[in-house]
């Protein structure tokens, strides 16, 4: 069970103060506080409240559009930079998401992106632009071979990542809030912020029940932020995925689903998994 954190009941000063207690928020107060500074994390609600304790834990680089959109929102050589980013994100939770460092994270590996259309030209490009531009190990998977894999006439090719690899979400998001407080970050759920004021060289966080200053204040929300940062907030568009589990399903969900990583299809409507052995695990 997660470890329950306190509300901030007392007036506190910090070199850096994180408005938001999910995995970015959590993130950086670790490797702050492994750097020595004084951290304190604010969260309006629990730690994983959002989205980031509500996902498949399908960890891979990459953004939430094919990269050939990518390329032409951002220009290649951004869009190679962003991607480098994104591998260097995942090799980082892969480093951390280990049994030593957080029991029962359940790291499989794998990820296999299908098509919902017969695109076997679109495949070829987008392939050697993985491989080649982008330096992803990727392997193109023909028709036959996905519907061995998938008992299904739904997909078509697939583009598989071998050093993709998945996670149980909420054990990481929890796990990497006691590796923060471990370090020295102190965490205060129940504690949605009122106000920011950042002007000056100590900024000040009004809460319910105290102030907080600090040297840096780091903002890790999204549309939740609210009130107190309305200008940002407003800008952001709020999207909510729901995921569900099944009932043990035993050697039948086998039969169908032979993959044993994650499945995402082109148009980000199926991602799936099993876990537990025998059981689906999916998202929309």
């Amino acid at each position: 069970m997660p470890e329950a954190r306190a509300r901030l009941s007392f007036d506190l000063d910090v070199d850096i103060a994180i408005v938001g207690a999910g995995l970015a928020g959590l993130t950086v107060a670790l490797e702050a506080a492994r750097l020595g500074a004084s951290i304190a994390v604010l969260e309006g609600r629990h730690v994983g409240w959002g989205a980031s304790g509500h996902h498949l834990g399908t960890v891979m680089p990459g953004f939430g559009l094919p990269v050939a959109d990518l390329i032409e929102r951002v220009g290649r050589e951004d869009a190679q930079e962003l991607w480098a980013l994104s591998k260097e994100g995942a090799d980082y939770v892969r480093g951390l998401a280990t049994e030593e460092a957080i029991p029962g994270i359940a790291l499989s590996d794998g990820a296999l992106e299908v098509s919902n259309v017969d695109a076997g030209e679109a495949l070829i490009s987008r392939l050697q632009t993985l491989s080649g531009d982008f330096d992803t190990e990727v392997e193109g998977w023909q028709v036959d071979r996905v519907r061995a894999e998938l008992r299904t006439d739904r997909y078509f090719h697939g583009v598989y990542y071998p050093r993709a690899f998945q996670i149980d979400s909420r054990r990481y998001v929890h796990g990497l809030a006691a590796l923060a407080r471990q370090a020295g970050a102190r965490i205060f759920e129940d504690t949605p912020v009122v106000s920011i004021d950042p002007s000056g060289i100590r900024k000040r966080i009004v809460t319910p029940s105290a102030r907080l200053r600090a040297s840096h204040i780091v903002l890790c929300g999204n549309v939740h932020l609210g009130t107190p940062l309305r200008r940002l907030s407003e800008t952001l568009l709020p999207v909510w995925r729901y995921a569900a589990v099944s009932e043990p399903l035993g050697e039948r969900l086998h039969e169908i689903v032979g993959f044993k990583g994650s499945v995402m299809d082109s148009d980000g409507v199926d991602h799936f998994r099993i876990v537990d052995g025998d059981r689906l695990m999916w998202t929309s």
